[in-house]
């Protein structure tokens, strides 16, 4: 049996989800067990958590967490890339957003649409605070909290897994809120919430207006839709009134699709690790992402200098090369005497050995401007950071380097040290994150190492 508790507004609810062996010929069967407790400020909340707890039986249980009271969303399109550059993308809208992204939790959803259209990136975002108080009532309850999702992220699984018709309107018509959800790909791509109370209008017998003031919001919400995925059916999940059953056939004959009533929980189904697409989940911003985009470039100088540093370690090492087959060849010369034509020919390859060695060190040497730059680079690399791998492009004369370190301020002092000696035409950068495994700074730096050399062979 699977365990949720879903985070709503002034509520706490309960779902327990057992599944049933199948059948021969028969579809999967399932059953939901709910019980919601109402909360008031933030001392019911714990009281709350304890009833839910003593009366299922959950301690020792892990629970999941659905969070929609509370919740943020920000939606962009996005230019075409890879899911990872895509991601790092959506989450810098968060950035953009809020100016204090360490205080909040957020999940990211890519939704790709027709091949015309740019994907859109889908972000949910809530306080941290808030959901870590939740976290640790559970935890003093005996509960394991486990991973916390977004509601429309998991519902919009659920909708794909009962409803295969493509893109839907989801809408959840309860006591005190009705919310609209544009699902296609079990990605929530657009969301409403309204302020209409409908348990006020039942109460005064105001259904049919009820009915029609939440089929005009549905409306604006498909034309919404039209671009990005067109509706193809409208799902009514648990609607809330005595004509829950007329709502289906009035919402069929005003919206003009397909609508049925529905319990996505008890239809769809829970969210199972590896089955169907897996809905994000909050999680939190590491401490080093903070300062933006600023920090990030800077970062990506600095690993422009360990680059270069490499780079003139593998030309020192070609150099001390040369010098051992230059000793060879005079060695060869010496010992052979045999013949005044081979003599000759021995002369003229030390001849322009030794021009080439001469070369080689006024390109690469400690008087060269090529010096100048290996010296500068390992001044300001020294003891800060380490070179994680080099790429050199002869014909731009760039040098690519990928380094790591442990203090972002780092970044600044050496990209400050570098800038000082110009040494470089220019320093720039291409990409910037963190190694959440290591716990280090992992940067891509590019380095110009002079205009004289695009013409030069290696």
């Amino acid at each position: 049996m699977r365990h949720y508790l879903c985070m709503g507004d002034g509520y706490l609810e309960y779902l327990g989800i057992k599944e049933h062996p199948r059948g021969a010929g028969e579809g999967r069967r399932r059953t939901v067990v709910r019980a919601r407790r109402l909360i008031n400020g933030d001392e019911p909340l714990g009281d709350a958590v304890h009833s839910l707890a003593e009366e299922w039986g959950l301690r020792g249980k892990r629970m999941e967490l659905l969070a929609q009271d509370g919740v943020k969303r920000i939606s962009r399109p996005l230019p075409k890339g890879k899911d990872r550059e895509l991601r790092r993308m959506a989450e810098n809208m968060l950035r953009a957003e809020e100016a204090d992204i360490e205080q909040w939790e957020a999940a990211v959803e890519i939704f790709y649409g027709n091949k015309e259209e740019p994907p859109l990136g889908i972000v949910y975002y809530i306080q941290r605070e808030r959901l870590n108080r939740l976290r640790e009532l559970l935890a003093r309850e005996g509960i394991q909290p486990g991973l916390t999702f977004p509601y429309a992220g998991i519902l919009s699984t659920l909708a794909e897994a009962s409803e295969k018709s493509g893109a839907v309107l989801c809408i959840d018509l309860k006591e005190t809120y009705v919310r609209f959800y544009g699902i296609c790909r079990g990605c929530c791509i657009c969301e409403k919430t309204s302020s209409l109370h409908p348990a006020a209008f039942i109460r005064m017998g105001g259904e049919q207006v009820l009915w029609e003031e939440t089929a005009e919001m549905a409306e604006e919400l498909i034309r919404c839709m039209e671009k990005t995925a067109p509706a193809e059916a409208v799902l009514l999940d648990r609607p809330f009134g005595p004509g829950a059953r007329e709502a289906a056939a009035f919402f069929e004959k005003r919206l003009g699709l397909p609508c049925r009533r529905t319990d996505l929980w008890r239809e769809g189904g829970a969210h199972k690790a590896g089955e169907g697409r897996k809905p994000a989940a909050f999680l939190s911003f590491s401490r080093e992402t903070r300062g933006g985009w600023e920090r990030a470039w800077r970062a990506f100088i600095f690993c422009n200098c360990l680059a270069a540093a490499a780079v003139f370690a593998v030309s020192a090492m070609r150099t001390q090369n040369a010098d051992r087959e230059l000793a060879a060849y005079r060695q060869s010369a010496e010992a052979e005497q045999s013949g005044e034509t081979e003599r000759r020919r021995e002369l003229e390859r030390l001849a322009l050995y030794q021009e080439a060695a001469e070369a080689a060190k006024e390109r690469y040497g400690e008087k060269g401007e090529a010096g100048k730059q290996i010296q500068a680079v390992t001044k300001a690399l020294e003891g800060r950071c380490r070179v994680d791998g080099i790429r050199y492009e002869q014909a731009e004369g760039i040098l690519e380097l990928r380094i790591r370190t442990d203090l972002p301020e780092a970044v600044l002092e050496a990209e400050r040290l570098l800038e000082e000696t110009g040494a470089f035409p220019r320093i720039s950068h291409s990409m910037w994150e963190r190694d959440e495994e290591l716990g280090q700074i992992r940067a891509y730096l590019e380095l110009r190492l002079g205009e004289e050399w695009t013409d030069e062979e290696d």
